[in-house]
């Protein structure tokens, strides 16, 4: 179970040590009165028992160094995440003076080791429905108007994608088709939006970093392709009208100055 290194052998020397001193629990009236702590010798998350032959009574400071050699005289990750856990746990009830660093160190590699176990694991509902609950109560689900407005300017403003990220989303979206309920969703979702480009000039700082970005042959085939064909509502084609009126008078007030 515990592999053959130093942290195993220091590891037994304090148990061994502890063995041998005979130790007992006396009440705190008692004039040989000493403070122990019973330790599992072989850990019951990795199969110990209760029997007294696995238990052993150690300092506190004994039981300390002993559950942080636990976690370096194992090989598997999931004993050493179970260590992990039970020095954390130590830390937070008997240790709270613990040094910054050591806490630290322990508190962050629990945390690396569960986000790696838990990536690529799909949440289930009531997972779900606890994450909206938490952040509903704290404020954090429903954002200021004056975030959403920061928000909104660092995507108007932010920098044009590089090829390669454009070549990634696009591996990653092609063949994807959305459902018809995910349709109706979105149009809920988007009903009564207003533009992010509403009331902009072609002056403004958002505009110019989106206007004059050069589309490829490539991409305005798979326009056409995707569009050839699709029939247009008689709004949609007087939106397109006035949109196309519109910036028509755009660039002659622009070319006039």
């Amino acid at each position: 179970m515990f592999n053959d290194s130093k942290y195993t052998t220091w590891y037994y020397n304090i148990v061994n040590f502890a063995i041998n001193k005979c130790r007992i629990r006396h009440k705190r009236s008692h004039i040989n009165y000493q403070y122990y702590e019973a330790h599992h010798i072989i850990p019951k998350s990795l199969g110990g028992t209760n029997e007294k032959s696995n238990i052993v009574l150690l300092t506190p400071k004994e039981h300390y160094i002993c559950h942080l050699l636990l976690i370096k005289m194992l090989d598997d990750r999931d004993s050493i995440l179970k260590m992990m856990y039970a020095i954390n746990i130590t830390i937070n009830t008997n240790y709270k003076n613990s040094t910054s660093k050591l806490y630290a160190t322990i508190r962050q590699a629990v945390a690396n080791e569960l986000s790696a176990r838990m990536k690529g694991v799909p949440k289930s509902k009531a997972s779900v429905d606890a994450m909206v609950k938490t952040k509903t109560a704290n404020g954090t689900l429903n954002h200021s108007e004056e975030t959403k407005e920061k928000m909104r300017m660092s995507h108007r403003t932010r920098p044009p994608q590089s090829t390669e990220t454009k070549e990634k989303r696009s591996v990653t979206m092609s063949g994807r088709t959305q459902t018809l309920e995910h349709r109706i969703a979105l149009s809920a979702v988007r009903k009564g939006r207003t533009a992010w480009n509403k009331g902009l000039t072609l002056q403004d700082p958002a505009m110019i970093n989106c206007v004059g970005r050069l589309v490829s042959n490539e991409t305005r085939d798979k326009l056409s392709k995707s569009l050839k064909g699709k029939p247009k509502s008689d709004d949609h084609l007087r939106q397109m009208s006035e949109n196309a009126k519109l910036q028509w008078a755009e660039r002659k007030r622009i070319t006039t100055l």
